[in-house]
């Protein structure tokens, strides 16, 4: 399944060692390329977490401090994308990402295409992250040649 759920904040209180916390709070992210299918998790995600309280007589709130919907990806933008990436690579492959990054904000203003460079051992979003200098210069002959086929394509 495509969906995805992240804790990404976790703080409890006291937050002292040997304690057991009186109060837990977390941020949860909930992700899926169809957002009536996001909606439904995060609602039984909820309902879990309501019932849990419940049963150990504890106390469970929830506010919503953000909402973006699934943006899907242009499928020209992504096409003329697969095709730079295989000119300068050989070969592509597209995949649903289900990152947000700044796709959700752009994508209101004007149609958008992702591409994903390789990170050291798959880890992103962290500080561990890393990416080689031959993988970013990869990218970067990937999106100048993606540039020059869109205004190739603007222009005729």
């Amino acid at each position: 399944t495509p969906l995805v759920a992240t804790v990404g904040t976790l703080s409890v209180y006291p937050g002292a060692p040997n304690v057991i916390p009186g109060e837990a709070i977390l941020s949860l992210d909930v992700r899926h390329p169809r957002d009536s299918a996001r909606r439904a998790a995060l609602q039984h995600l909820l309902a879990e977490g309501k019932a849990i309280a419940r049963r150990r007589g504890l106390r469970f709130t929830w506010e919503r401090t953000q909402e973006n919907g699934a943006v899907t990806c242009a499928d020209d933008l992504s096409a003329l994308l697969e095709a730079s990436v295989g000119a300068i690579q050989g070969s592509s492959s597209r995949l649903v990402s289900g990152a947000g990054h700044d796709a959700v904000v752009m994508a209101k203003l004007t149609p958008v295409a992702m591409l994903f460079v390789r990170c050291r051992g798959g880890l992103s979003h962290h500080p561990d992250e890393f990416t080689s200098a031959a993988d970013i210069a990869v990218a970067l002959r990937v999106m100048l040649d993606f540039l020059m086929r869109l205004a190739q394509r603007r222009a005729s």
